[in-house]
């Protein structure tokens, strides 16, 4: 049982950790798209092909 609830734990972190990094790319891309001027053209699709989703 120990070994199992270790393991539980470890990929808990790791997914954790993902969330984290994904929450990171969001908020930088958030504030680069509030910091462009008004002509320029830049979009969430940059962000969802930097995290592979594409």
């Amino acid at each position: 049982m120990l070994s199992r609830v270790a393991e539980n734990l470890y990929w808990m972190a790791r997914y954790l950790e993902r969330a984290e990094n994904t929450a990171r790319l969001i908020n930088s891309t958030t504030q680069v798209l509030l910091d462009l001027p008004r002509g320029a053209s830049f979009g969430w699709d940059v962000l969802i092909k930097v995290a592979g989703q594409d």
